[in-house]
C-alpha cells in the first residue's frame, strides 16, 4: 500500500503548481517547485498537518517555481535544495538565467503584474531575489527519499539546461515540471531552452506506462497516454 500524500497548490500569477509530496508514516514532507504564495498552506501542512518538511524538489530553476524557497529555507530549520547541477547557478544567484532581463529586470516583472511598492507582493519578490545555497546535485538515475516515499530522477532537460523530472513508480506518478503539460510543453525560445534535449527527454518520457498520472508545472494533470502524440 502506498505510503505517499500527494498534494497540489496552484501558486499565483501564473498558477505554477506547487507539489507537496508527504509520507504518511514517517510525516516527512517535500515540496516541488515553491512558486509566489505557497506559505501559508505549507504552513499548514507543517503545523495543522504535522509534517516535518525537510527536502525543496525543484524541477528547474525559473524563477516561477523558486520564489518560495529562500522564504521557505528561512522558515523552517534543515531544510535542503536539491537542483540539477546545470541550474543551481539560477537558485544561487536568481536572475543568472537571462530570462528576468527580457521582462526589464525585478521591476519590469513588478510592472508586469500589477505590483504596488511596499506590499506584500512587493517585498514578496525582492525575497525571492536573494538566493539561497543548493544542498545537493540531483543526477540521472538516482533515487531521493522522502520517508519511505521514493522518487526516481529523471534528467529532462530541454525547457532547461538542468530540467528534471521525478517519477514515483510505486504510485505511478510523474512530476513533470515544465517539460511536458497537458496538451503542449514548456517554452523552448527562453535563454538556455534546447528543442534538441527536448526531443531527447521525450523520449525517456515515452517509456513510461500510459497510466502513469502526471503533474505538471502549470495547469492540470494528464496522463503519458494522453501525451503520447507529443512524446514521438
Amino acid at each position: 500500500m502506498s505510503q505517499a500524500l500527494i498534494e497540489k497548490f496552484p501558486c499565483p500569477p501564473v498558477d505554477t503548481n506547487c507539489i507537496a509530496i508527504g509520507c504518511s508514516e514517517k510525516m516527512e514532507l517535500a515540496l516541488v517547485d515553491p512558486g509566489f504564495g505557497c506559505l501559508e498552506w505549507v504552513e499548514y501542512l507543517v503545523k495543522d498537518e504535522g509534517m516535518r518538511l525537510g527536502k525543496i524538489l525543484l524541477t528547474h530553476s525559473h524563477f516561477d517555481h523558486t520564489a518560495s524557497v529562500p522564504a521557505l529555507v528561512g522558515m523552517y530549520e534543515g531544510v535542503e535544495v536539491f537542483v540539477h547541477e546545470k541550474d543551481a547557478l539560477n537558485v544561487v544567484e536568481p536572475g543568472s538565467d537571462g530570462i528576468l532581463d527580457l521582462m526589464g529586470g525585478v521591476s519590469g516583472l513588478k510592472q508586469m503584474f500589477g505590483v504596488q511598492e511596499g506590499s506584500e507582493q512587493d517585498q514578496a519578490i525582492d525575497l525571492a531575489m536573494t538566493g539561497v545555497a543548493v544542498s545537493h546535485y540531483l543526477r540521472e538515475g538516482e533515487s531521493v527519499r522522502v520517508g519511505n516515499v521514493v522518487l526516481e530522477v529523471i534528467e529532462t532537460p530541454g525547457h532547461s539546461p538542468g530540467g528534471v523530472c521525478f517519477y514515483l513508480p510505486t504510485e505511478k506518478v510523474l512530476l513533470a515540471g515544465d517539460t511536458l503539460m497537458r496538451g503542449t510543453h514548456g517554452r523552448l525560445d527562453l535563454p538556455g531552452c534546447n528543442e534538441g534535449d527536448m526531443a531527447v527527454s521525450f523520449a525517456k518520457l515515452a517509456k513510461l506506462p500510459d497510466d502513469t498520472t502526471v503533474y505538471c508545472g502549470h495547469g492540470s494533470n494528464t496522463t503519458i497516454g494522453h501525451e503520447r502524440f507529443q512524446l514521438q
